[in-house]
């Protein structure tokens, strides 16, 4: 068992590619010069008196011991500067950004260690590219390590990730790497697993199985990229902004709220106050959607106003839907207007809305560009 729970850390270790500054870096620093000897000058005379002789000793040794005090002050001094400036380093000179603490450095795998070993690797969400990055360096330590890892996709989908679970089970793994992203469907999942074995959750928290969890620090690197958010909007708007649109994952849990509490807190370091108009939207963490939210979703004072089409048997209509938090919609009406319609993205100028899409469908795509009155 411990061989096996030391096998699968080496491999989450290695694929966790966290970022993480170097707290070792060397520090230097120089003694303070000895104070200069006070030049010689001619006796007097040829003897000098026993007592001027050990005022002069005692005047050197006065000396000496307060060259060497200097000295140790001067190079005490000079190293806590060198820390502070190492730490500084570390943080990506920004004075907002404070330094990453408590990060594990990477090991690799040792060649031959995993033989004979089974593990069972649930992946997330494989067109999330970090997520691809991760599993990648997993596949990598493995087969460095002589491990047969059984892989599994789970696309996101509960259900899948009870069959990659089954899987595992059926297959007798040794271990498990656990990356699915629904953890409030863990419970279920680890039942459906193998039973006594160790489960390592990556990133995601994995109740009640999870012998270890490993990720990176969500909040830090949250804080950090809310920090370079704040810094744009202070220099180019000067922190005026109408609202703040969140594309979050909610049902990965605590992860999700450490990462998207982190943005607002390093954001807020540079550009105090509360947050305007918060509105907070699930995606499914890929460039794809977030582009698609971002065109059909238009922020308004009274929260969310998405476009889109709702096809009947044949042809269909074009339809608005409104929201006041990014889950709950209201659908517009049927509008004649609209018949055939598909609007595909909107935009505001603060007056009015405006969509473009097509019309004629299925038949015909024929570009349409629709005005609300104005406001």
């Amino acid at each position: 068992m411990a061989r096996r729970a030391t096998l699968l850390a080496a491999l989450m270790l290695v694929a966790a590619l966290a970022a993480c500054g170097d707290d070792d870096s060397d520090t230097t620093s120089s003694a303070a010069a000895p104070a200069s000897e006070p030049a010689a000058s001619e006796p007097a005379t040829s003897e000098a008196a026993p007592a001027t002789e050990a005022a002069t000793s005692e005047a050197a040794a006065t000396e000496e011991a307060t060259s060497e005090a200097a000295s140790s002050e001067a190079a005490a001094t000079e190293e806590a500067s060198s820390e502070a400036g190492s730490d500084t380093a570390a943080a990506g000179a920004d004075p907002n950004v404070p330094v990453q603490e408590n990060v594990d450095d990477q090991q690799e795998a040792e060649p031959g260690s995993g033989e004979g070993v089974t593990i069972g690797y649930a992946t997330s969400l494989e067109t999330v590219p970090v997520v691809h990055v991760i599993s990648e360096g997993i596949k990598e330590q493995a087969e460095k390590a002589g491990v047969e890892l059984i892989f599994c996709d789970t696309g996101g989908d509960v259900t899948k990730a009870l069959d990659c679970a089954n899987t595992f089970k059926t297959r007798g793994v040794q271990g498990v790497l656990q990356f699915q992203h629904v953890t409030d469907a863990s419970p279920s999942i680890c039942a459906a697993g193998p039973q006594d074995v160790p489960t390592f959750a990556i990133d995601i928290p994995q109740p009640p199985c999870q012998t270890t969890f490993m990720g990176v620090d969500n909040a830090y690197g949250g804080y950090v990229a809310g920090v370079k958010a704040g810094e744009t909007m202070k220099e180019q708007f000067n922190c005026e902004y109408d609202a703040w649109v969140s594309l979050e994952q909610p049902e990965i849990g605590e992860p999700n709220e450490q990462r998207m509490g982190g943005y607002r807190e390093g954001f807020q370091s540079v550009c105090p106050g509360e947050i305007k108009n918060l509105k907070k939207v699930g995606f499914d963490a890929t460039l794809t959607q977030a582009q698609t939210l971002m065109t059909d979703v238009l922020t308004t004072p009274a929260g969310f106003l998405s476009v889109g089409n709702v096809v009947g048997m044949q042809y269909g209509t074009g339809m608005g839907w409104i929201s006041p938090d990014g889950i709950t919609w209201t659908r517009s009406g049927n509008e004649p207007a609209m018949g055939q319609s598909e609007p595909l993205a909107i935009a505001t100028d603060g007056t009015r809305v405006v969509a473009v899409g097509s019309f004629g469908a299925p038949d015909n795509y024929i570009p349409q560009v629709w005005l609300t009155p104005p406001a």
